[in-house]
């Protein structure tokens, strides 16, 4: 006997074809096997990084320039601006106190030869404050930088 389906030469007590699997008895092609279901790929286990927070980086590098970027994890970043302020904070100390008494003694000639350390006074108070607003916009774009990649991706980004 040959199968219907195939051709393919069966014996005759057979019920289904050992070739195609056609239902001798039947008529019947057989069902079609389920589609292979891929299984999912090994994923890494998720660990929950938390977050920083934008307004407690903000009063940290208000308070201690620098506290900020530690606070976030920008570790070279932050000593480099708390060494600057803070350095040019004591040259300005400093400037300030060695030049007292020639302040206090009220002689015009004095407080003229002072011009110069209040020039300098000014302008060390001035990149101060350059470096103050700058770290605290620094400071805060960071930390939005580093809670977009936590959130993205679940990881630190540095």
């Amino acid at each position: 006997m040959f199968c219907p389906n195939c051709g393919t030469n069966v014996p005759d007590d057979a019920e289904f074809c050992s070739n195609c699997g056609y239902g001798l008895k039947t008529g019947q092609a057989p069902r079609p096997n389920a589609p292979y279901a891929p299984s999912q790929p090994y994923a890494q286990p998720f660990f929950n990084i938390p977050t920083k927070s934008e307004i407690l980086t903000i009063l940290l590098a208000f308070l201690i320039p620098g506290a900020g970027h530690l606070y976030v994890g920008r570790l070279t970043r932050g000593l480099i601006v708390l060494v600057s302020y803070f350095g040019i904070t004591a040259i300005s100390m400093i400037v300030l106190f060695t030049s007292i008494p020639g302040f206090a003694s009220g002689d015009v000639s004095d407080i003229m030869n002072n011009t110069g350390i209040i020039a300098i006074m000014s302008v060390l108070s001035i990149i101060a404050l350059v470096i103050w607003i700058v770290q605290l916009i620094d400071a805060y774009n960071l930390t939005k930088q580093y809670n977009d990649t936590v959130r993205r991706t679940g990881q630190a980004p540095w």
